[in-house]
């Protein structure tokens, strides 16, 4: 996998998690493409992605606890509501 290496944003903005915080300031590397062993080491780590780009919240210096949703995509099966608000955007 090619790297590069984004580094470390120490700006805090408005957190999405709990919407009175100001958020987390976090590390952050992009890369075009990772193998499934990559991707789930980085995964187990902290880290998580938008697109190419992979970021980990600097915990310590955040303003609360985020939670990490896993899904196992072969089991998963959409309910009534889940399609309702799909459609939405679609």
């Amino acid at each position: 996998s090619t790297v590069s290496i984004c580094g470390y944003d120490g700006n805090k903005n408005h957190c999405a998690y709990c919407k009175v915080g100001r958020g987390y300031p976090t590390y952050g590397i992009t890369c075009q493409s990772m193998s499934g062993e990559e991707y789930e080491h980085i995964m187990c780590l902290g880290w998580r992605r938008c697109g190419t780009f992979y970021y980990k919240p600097d915990l310590p210096n955040g303003c609360c606890k985020l939670n990490t949703i896993r899904l196992d995509t072969s089991r998963f099966v959409i309910n009534k509501e889940q399609r309702k608000n799909l459609n939405k955007f679609n």
